[in-house]
């Protein structure tokens, strides 16, 4: 009985991990779009003015890289 309970834990324990292990990383609130093709810095920057931020910038750590805005104005 115990060993067929520490196969169990392991078992679960395992299907846990796997599900967890290819998830994408949480992206901020103030990230509004996908940095791709022509869309750069400068059309980011637009973006965020017109939501009235103070300014933005690709953020390349995340993926993919994604235009943040920075502070409200």
């Amino acid at each position: 009985m115990k060993r067929f309970l520490t196969l169990l834990l392991t078992i679960a324990f395992i299907i846990v991990m796997a599900s967890t292990c290819g998830e994408v990383e949480a992206v901020p609130d103030n990230c509004i779009k996908p940095c791709v093709g022509p869309y750069d810095d400068s059309h980011c920057l637009a973006d965020c003015r017109r939501r009235e931020f103070r300014g933005g910038k690709c953020d390349k750590r995340l993926k993919p890289p994604t235009c943040c805005c920075s502070i409200a104005a």
